[in-house]
């Protein structure tokens, strides 16, 4: 009679458990990977760079200054504090903080109350008491000369609230304005000329 033999069962090796038989299996079991931090973007040299778009939604720029509009010229240097800016006011260089800066103090500056369209009022009627009338009775005349007196009082009056310098530079804006309406000096009332007066130094 043919007699068997009875194998133990075959151990099967700890490092094939679960896995490829051609790929050990890890000692520790990776259940997430760490993301490497992105990388640190180098700061711009040129820190200033031109004011074209908003940041953020918010134009760090005033639109304009007492010495022009903004607009960008060639990279200089600021005029207050020497930073590189590609903004300008009419010639002046100026960075963003100068500029805010030089805003907040020509917003001080100005009154309160409307005292500058109550000085351009002023100024249109004694121009328009300027412009030639055909004929004037003397009743006529006698109440211009005395809303001329009245207005140049109020005139005065406003320019000292106004301060001489900041009602000067009202003036000559506003004598602009009104030439290109009326067609006549406000000055003197000539039809078509503007008799442009320069400020004393």
């Amino acid at each position: 009679m043919p007699y068997t033999v009875k194998l133990p069962p075959k151990e099967r090796s700890p490092q094939l458990q679960g896995g490829s038989p051609c790929l050990p299996v890890p000692a520790t079991p990776v259940t997430s990977v760490t993301p490497l931090p992105p990388p640190t973007a180098e700061p711009d040299p040129l820190s200033s760079a031109p004011p074209s778009a908003s940041r953020g939604g918010v134009d760090p720029w005033p639109d304009t200054l007492p010495s022009g509009n903004r607009r960008i010229g060639p990279f200089g240097a600021c005029v207050r504090c020497g930073a590189g800016s590609w903004a300008r006011y009419g010639d002046t260089i100026l960075c963003a903080p100068c500029a805010n800066a030089a805003s907040d103090a020509t917003r001080s500056l100005q009154p309160s109350r409307d005292l500058v369209s109550e000085y351009r009022a002023v100024l249109s009627r004694l121009w328009l008491l300027n412009l030639p009338a055909a004929e004037r009775s003397p009743e006529a005349y006698a109440a211009d000369v005395a809303d001329v007196h009245r207005l140049l009082a109020q005139q005065a009056e406003l320019c000292d609230e106004l301060g001489p310098a900041f009602a000067e530079a009202v003036s000559r804006e506003h004598a602009q304005m009104w030439f290109e309406v009326m067609k006549a000096c406000p000055g003197c009332g000539t039809a078509g000329v503007f008799h442009v007066t320069e400020p004393e130094p």
